[in-house]
C-alpha cells in the first residue's frame, strides 16, 4: 500500500475524504450497506463531552433501532497507545445514548499501527483499518 505523507494534510480533511469520495471503498471492505450518520459526532460520556470522528449506520432495518452501527476513529500519524482505550468508550457511550440494543462496532483508521496496538486491537475486537490519500484501504486485523 502506497503510505504517502501525511503532513500537508488536516485530519478533518481526511475525515471528509473518508466520508465522501472513499466511502464506496469502506462498503466494499465491510461488505454491507453503510449509511454516514455523523462527523464529529457528540459523545455524551462521564466527563464531558467528546467527539467520535466518524459514526456510520449499517442500513438493513426499516427501524434504526435495529440496525448495527460502527464507530470509526481516524488519525493521520502512527497508531501508537491510546487509541483503543478512546474508540472503547466512544463505542460504549454511544450504544448508550442512541438507544442501540444490536453491535455497536468499533474500527481505528490510521496510516500505521504499532504491534502493540494491532494486539490491543485483535484483543478488544476493534478492526484496524489501514489506508492512504489515494483511498486505498485494508483490515489489517481481519
Amino acid at each position: 500500500m502506497n503510505l504517502q505523507n501525511l503532513n500537508n494534510i488536516k485530519e478533518k480533511e481526511i475525515k471528509y475524504k473518508l466520508a465522501d469520495n472513499w466511502l464506496p471503498k469502506l462498503k466494499e471492505l465491510i461488505d454491507e450497506k453503510l449509511r454516514l450518520y455523523s462527523i464529529e459526532f457528540p459523545v455524551k460520556t462521564l466527563d464531558g463531552i467528546k467527539y467520535a470522528d466518524l459514526l456510520f449506520e449499517i442500513d438493513k432495518n426499516d427501524s434504526p433501532f435495529k440496525n448495527n452501527m460502527l464507530v470509526l476513529e481516524l488519525k493521520k500519524e502512527l497508531i501508537g497507545t491510546g487509541v483503543v482505550d478512546q474508540v472503547s468508550r466512544y463505542t460504549h457511550f454511544i450504544k448508550l445514548q442512541l438507544h442501540r440494543k444490536n453491535k455497536v462496532t468499533s474500527i481505528i483508521a490510521g496510516p500505521y499501527f504499532s504491534d502493540w496496538e494491532l494486539k490491543k486491537c485483535k484483543d478488544n475486537n476493534i478492526l484496524a483499518l489501514q489506508y492512504d490519500l489515494k483511498g486505498n484501504m485494508r483490515f489489517l486485523n481481519v
